[in-house]
């Protein structure tokens, strides 16, 4: 387990879209605003073309062994953190929690929010 960055503040993480790496390393000074957007763009679309649908988002938020005694461990986008990528922990779930509501908003503005079950779990540890 590694917490932080190499010498040149890179994580050299993938991000993949389907089976294909789209971005290596990960940009993390907008992911959250990327992952937002293409889960709530999936639920319209799938809603548009009446077709069911399953949405899995795993978050990369908190997906640490030493979350949330080490700052160095999280990170969270500009949007949350004034020092993006690097973050507090309060930082990284806000912007999780963010991201969660986009999703919920998503569901009711497509109007299947009341026949749309929706799971949040966590193996992140006892702090989300």
């Amino acid at each position: 387990h590694v917490c932080g960055y190499d010498r040149n503040k890179t994580i050299w993480l993938p991000l993949y879209e389907n089976t294909h790496i789209i971005e290596q390393p990960v940009d993390l000074y907008d992911l959250a605003p990327r992952y937002a957007e293409a889960a709530t763009n999936f639920v319209h679309r799938s809603v548009e073309e009446e077709k069911p649908f399953f949405l899995y988002v795993p978050f990369s938020h908190v997906h640490q062994l030493c979350a949330p005694q080490q700052a160095s461990c999280q990170w969270a986008s500009s949007m949350f953190s004034h020092d993006s990528p690097s973050a507090t922990f309060v930082d990284a779930v806000e912007e999780m929690d963010w991201i969660s509501g986009q999703v919920l908003d998503a569901l009711d503005e497509a109007g299947v929010a009341d026949e749309t079950l929706v799971l949040f779990t966590s193996d992140n540890g006892p702090w989300v």
